[in-house]
């Protein structure tokens, strides 16, 4: 099984199938307040579905939900079928920004790394007066000091990344990702993603940071 986000809940799905007039999730959700959650998206006789973002497997899309199936298992948990229709639009706008610094250019792709070095690994912000221009999130912040399964920690981590790398229209893809076990109270993170494809005929570059993040 895979993990998943779909809104504001993270978890394991057993399948997610994109069609021609939409996606459909599968998933055997244990925890209740997931269950609750997922099954609070569906749509009612006074409310469309919701517009949520969906992100697995290096994928993320913005897409509203157009049913919601559970049935409840005679064990704790449900079984729980999502049916969404993809949405145009969620990038961030700022994803385009250029702007200049102590002397030195930085186009999006710069200002990408910038906001991943300063968020992940706290390292100083360069940009000075123009330092507004880096997003405040931190993308891995519903992980900070969150007890998690070894094998779990990794996958979660990725989702969370190409959720807020991918959905937000500054890379194309993650290419690779590493986390190593805590030293000290920290671990050792690479990561690897393809620019957003800004131009039809430039292929756009790779970008890569290495650092120790507190997780």
């Amino acid at each position: 099984m895979q993990w998943c986000k779909l809104g504001r809940a993270v978890f394991r799905c057993r399948s997610v199938v994109v069609r021609s007039d939409g996606i459909v999730v599968s998933a055997k959700v244990r925890s209740p307040e997931v269950a609750h959650y997922l099954e609070g998206l569906r749509p009612s006789q006074w409310s469309a579905g919701q517009a949520v973002r969906l992100t697995w497997s290096g994928k993320t899309t913005l897409a509203r939900v157009r049913e919601v199936e559970a049935t409840t298992m005679s064990t704790r948990g449900a079984l729980v079928k999502i049916t969404l229709e993809r949405q145009e639009g969620g990038q961030d706008a700022m994803a385009e920004i250029s702007t200049s610094a102590n002397g030195r250019s930085y186009g999006p792709a710069d200002i990408t790394e910038v906001w991943l070095r300063s968020a992940l690994f706290g390292e100083p912000n360069p940009l000075g007066l123009m330092s507004g221009l880096v997003p405040s999130s931190d993308p891995l912040r519903p992980l900070r000091k969150q007890p998690l399964p070894e094998d779990s920690l990794r996958a979660i981590c990725e989702v969370l990344l190409t959720e807020n790398l991918v959905g937000s229209g500054r890379a194309s893809r993650i290419t690779n990702l590493r986390l190593g076990v805590p030293i000290a109270g920290k671990r050792r993170l690479t990561l690897r993603w393809v620019e957003s494809q800004r131009y039809t005929n430039v292929e756009p570059g790779a970008r890569s940071i290495d650092g120790r993040i507190n997780l």
